[in-house]
């Protein structure tokens, strides 16, 4: 069986291979120019400039916003402008002057020097709420839904100083790892448009890739933050369960389901994931109570896998291991660690695990999700009409909702039985890793795969998914590009709330190799 089923995953890939060529040729090299060099700022330097009056939030917004009407023709990565975004600039433009030239405090008490994000736009994925924007979520019934108030992770940033500033494209009810609806339509990789972004974050990945963006508000329940971060060669963590609020995310987030979930920051830079972590969680960041203190690299522990043994997934490409075997070859050298391959028989397991952990969430069905909670939609009749063009909704949620159509119920043996392998994998990672190690994993098996594919490769997101089951911090970090100009990268894991292990490293990677490449030339 086994055989037969390493066979058919080859001819899946091959399928691919010759759709993807044939109906969308390569398209690269086509983003313009980045001129503005305020866009090649970290959101970091850009709050620090505002606080010392050396730039102006508005000149800020107005760059980013010049930049996103060059590259969305492109892209379709930004379904929405917050146009409330200028005056937002220049209340902090004035409340800045105020107090550099007048020493004048603003009415709430706080100093300028009291906003870690002060004047940095930020955007944010269409299944978030932020007050007089849509939330949609891909879905067409929700077209014309509008958010009624900000999420806690939007208040939170908010009070950080970040100034929201568009919203970004996604899969329909994020239920697949692209960026792609019947309401907005298809989100295009900038590295070469043919190819898809990643997703369910894919429209915010672009985004960044881009320059349109230097930070962006991300979920993540199998990997919406690292899948899209890798295929768009940036970085994105995926925090500890229970930091971040994850209440005002549409569909509604069950608490059940939390184990599962995590809001987390995409950013194009590894120095804006903590002050991003930060901001985003508020009050919760007292969970991660060591997320200031320094890592001493050369006291971890280091251990790294190739990918699982699963005959249904995309065996790893040549140019992902080499980008594995050179981080560990680069701390084995810098810090002298005795870097340890190690394996996870239990891996192999993932999509079952997976499927039961979300059985056990007891959510509302998807079947129920994709008419807006009207009534329950026959997923099987809506397949016949999507094949004969009728239907309203996209082949990757109902090809989904058919799966968890068809998932057994969470009481039957085989279900209890994959959550019972998901307790002993648990506690054999905790056990393995332990407090002071972190796990190099690929992110995914193959660069950014051609439009239109993904469906022939759905087994390939169990290579972050796994780490939802698991219900731990993993950071995906860019490992600059390959010789067709796609986005490498990896992930670096950890056991819960050591999510300062991974983020420490991610700066080290960036540092080694580069970290984010733009997709176009810089001409400034």
């Amino acid at each position: 069986m086994d055989f037969f089923l390493r066979l058919l995953r080859q001819v899946l890939d091959y399928l691919a291979i010759v759709y993807g060529n044939f109906f969308h040729p390569t398209k690269r090299g086509l983003i313009p120019p980045i001129t503005n060099p305020i866009l090649l700022l970290t959101a970091t330097q850009i709050s620090q400039r505002v606080k010392e009056g050396k730039l102006k939030a508005k000149q800020v917004v107005e760059a980013y916003f010049k930049r996103i009407e060059e590259i969305n023709p492109l892209t379709n990565s930004v379904i929405e402008i917050r146009k409330e975004a200028f005056e937002d600039a220049i209340a902090i433009d004035e409340r800045v002057d105020k107090e550099l030239n007048q020493g004048i405090i603003g009415e709430d008490g706080r100093s300028i020097k009291d906003f870690p994000l002060l004047g940095v736009p930020f955007t944010c994925k269409d299944s978030v709420s932020i007050e007089g924007m849509h939330l949609v979520s891909g879905l067409p019934e929700r077209k014309n839904i509008i958010a009624l108030e900000d999420a806690p992770v939007i208040v939170n940033l908010r009070n950080s100083g970040a100034i929201p500033m568009a919203l970004c494209n996604v899969p329909e009810l994020l239920m697949w790892w692209d960026a792609h609806n019947p309401v907005f339509g298809r989100t295009n990789n900038p590295y070469d448009l043919s190819r898809i972004p990643g997703g369910s974050g894919g429209g915010d990945a672009a985004t960044l890739a881009s320059a349109a963006s230097v930070v962006s508000v991300g979920s993540d329940i199998g990997g919406s933050v690292r899948i899209p971060a890798f295929h768009c060669g940036i970085f994105a963590h995926k925090t500890s369960a229970g930091v971040i609020s994850s209440k005002g995310k549409y569909p509604p987030m069950l608490p059940e389901k939390e184990s599962l979930f995590a809001f987390g920051p995409i950013t194009r830079y590894a120095s804006d994931l903590i002050p991003m972590l930060k901001a985003m969680a508020g009050d919760g960041i007292a969970k991660l109570s060591k997320i200031d203190e320094p890592v001493d690299i050369s006291k971890l522990r280091v251990f790294y896998m190739e990918g699982d043994n699963n005959p249904m997934t995309t065996p790893l490409s040549p140019d992902m291991r080499d980008s594995l075997k050179s981080v560990v070859n680069h701390l084995e050298e810098q810090y002298k660690i005795k870097c340890t391959k190690i394996s996870f028989d239990k891996f192999n397991y993932t999509l079952s695990m997976f499927k039961a952990s979300l059985a056990e969430s007891g959510s509302v069905p998807l079947t129920i999700e994709m008419t807006n909670r009207k009534y329950a939609l026959n997923p099987f009749w809506e397949l016949i009409k999507w094949v004969f063009g009728f239907s309203a909704h996209s082949l990757a949620v109902i090809m989904v909702a058919i799966v968890e159509k068809t998932t057994p119920p969470l009481e039957t043996p085989i279900v209890q039985g994959n959550l019972a392998v998901r307790e002993l994998l648990k506690k054999e990672f905790k056990e393995k890793i332990g407090d002071d190690g972190i796990l190099l994993y690929p992110t995914f098996p193959e660069p950014a795969t051609k439009h239109g594919t993904t469906l022939l490769k759905f087994s390939n997101v169990n290579y972050t998914s796994i780490f939802n089951v698991l219900g731990v911090p993993s950071t995906a970090c860019p490992m600059g590009l390959n010789s067709e100009g796609l986005p490498l990268g990896l992930q670096v894991v950890a056991n819960p709330y050591n999510d300062h292990y991974t983020i420490a490293v991610a700066h080290e990677i960036e540092k080694t190799f580069g970290g984010w490449v733009p997709p176009c030339t810089v001409a400034c």
